[in-house]
């Protein structure tokens, strides 16, 4: 996996507002921590074994050398930003990941470089890139993941997506770029020539070369343009070609992830006093992103994948069959109790039990025991039964003989996990639908919900399937035989 490191970070800084990620210090960290967060989701939803992060060395390269008007339209770095991709990198070396630049190079050709080199040995490439003329650099084992929103949406551009989006393989990318020109590398386009025209041309005449050869045969008035601007599009093509032969010590083997430094892991995120965020709290333990990363790997290869956890919800809400209950354990908001009274309120009966009251363990997320997150909510479609679920279920279950269909299993720790599933066992459906929402990827995963449910399925003997997951969160899905 090649990451352009400047673009993903600039993402970040642009995707998270400045004042909202201050240390106390007045550090401004929003950029490092929406890369990290980033960066842990890739790790954790891609399991790769070599990594990379480039980086540029400076605005003076040999496209500037070659055209001084080159990104000369760029302003200033904003002082929120300044010294941000140095602490970047110091993170990415602390997880065991190598930092590359080289001087003269963009970031974009030291991944040009080893994405060629990488896909001849046979591996299976990923770039995560913010700049589309990565684009050229697809194939069949070549991936690019292009962000879509901020640094948090991930569009993946096989060669059969950049022919679905542009018209286009992509060898013949670059080629329509050099047409449309790129503002922000202040590479003029052609007046008149929008991205249409450039793709058409491209498809009639095969690629730019031969479109230039035949230049004269384009009529009307977008040919004159093209004829008048031909210069700056023969450039263009030129200074949109990423470099496939950067001179680099490295090479892909060379890029295997190293043990993340886990003390520097702590000390870094301690004084970027990330450790009060939960999910950069989880990030701090790489290896259960790694762990979880291998399991979804191995148990749902084929499963769909969601990329927020109400959606995953709500597709789990369509698989149930039957009537009966369908029950949330560990109301908070009342959000996601909304959400599964919306969807089957009508056809079911929909229950939420509180688990912030009691608690045996201490609660991860900081609420103490014996309390409520919040107000008991007033969900309209749904009954809310507080109190510890040993206590309150069996008297609930006594009241009804429906099966139960379905659960949302939001009760996080094993003891909590453990009593549901003990006390629910004989009223599930035979079909019944469990969303574990807490299930893995943060760390001791394995001994909270994952293992209440492994012990619960090696008790009953009973087989399941997983239908779905949740990308950047814990959630799974399951449908019970």
């Amino acid at each position: 996996m090649l990451l352009d490191g400047n673009s993903l970070a600039f993402r970040a800084f642009y995707a998270l507002p400045a004042e909202n990620f201050k240390t106390q210090g007045g550090l401004t960290t929003n950029a490092v921590y929406g890369f990290t967060a980033m960066l842990i989701n890739l790790l954790r939803d891609e399991a790769p074994t070599h990594v990379a992060a480039a980086f540029d060395v400076s605005r003076q390269t040999f496209r500037s050398d070659r055209y001084p008007e080159y990104k000369a339209n760029r302003t200033a770095t904003p002082d929120e930003f300044r010294g941000q991709i140095e602490i970047t990198k110091e993170v990415l070396v602390a997880l065991g990941i190598t930092v590359l630049a080289e001087a003269g190079f963009e970031a974009d050709d030291v991944i040009a470089t080893l994405a060629t080199q990488a896909d001849a040995a046979g591996f299976r490439v990923l770039v995560v890139t913010g700049d589309r003329d990565a684009l050229q650099l697809v194939t069949e084992d070549v991936t690019v993941l292009y962000p879509r929103k901020g640094v948090s949406e991930l569009t993946r551009f096989t060669p059969e997506a950049v022919l679905e989006k542009y018209g286009l393989t992509p060898r013949q990318y670059p080629d329509f770029a050099a047409l449309r020109g790129d503002p922000s590398d202040n590479l003029p386009g052609i007046p008149g020539v929008g991205e249409k025209t450039a793709s058409k041309w491209i498809v009639e005449y095969g690629s730019l070369q031969d479109l230039v050869d035949n230049v004269d045969s384009v009529g009307g008035k977008v040919g004159d343009a093209l004829r008048a601007n031909l210069s700056h599009v023969v450039l263009n093509r030129e200074l949109t070609d990423l470099v496939r032969d950067v001179p680099l010590a490295q090479t892909p083997d060379m890029l295997r992830m190293q043990p993340w430094d886990r003390d520097h892991i702590h000390r870094l995120f301690d004084d970027l006093e990330f450790r009060a965020r939960r999910d950069l709290a989880y990030a701090q333990d790489v290896e259960a992103a790694r762990e979880s990363a291998a399991f979804v790997l191995e148990h749902m290869p084929k499963a769909p994948v969601f990329w927020h956890p109400h959606d995953t919800l709500r597709f789990a809400m369509g698989e149930i069959k039957g009537p009966g209950l369908a029950l949330e354990f560990g109301v908070a908001g009342g959000t996601t109790l909304a959400i599964i009274a919306d969807a089957v309120a009508g056809d079911r009966c929909v229950v939420g039990f509180d688990c912030f009251t009691g608690l045996p363990e201490a609660w991860r997320t900081g609420f103490p025991a014996g309390e409520f997150a919040n107000d008991p909510p007033e969900i309209p479609g749904a009954r809310l039964v507080t109190g510890l679920f040993e206590d309150t279920l069996p008297t609930f279950l006594a009241e009804t003989d429906e099966p139960i269909v379905f659960m949302h299993l939001d009760a996080d720790l094993y003891s909590a996990t453990k009593a549901v599933l003990d006390l629910t066992e004989a009223r599930l459906a035979p079909d019944a639908v469990l969303v574990l929402d807490e299930f893995f990827n943060y760390p001791g995963w394995q001994l909270h919900e994952f293992r209440a449910w492994g012990e619960f399925i090696a008790r009953t003997g009973r087989t399941f399937d997983y239908l779905a997951y949740t990308g950047n969160n814990e959630q799974v899905v399951v449908r019970l035989h």
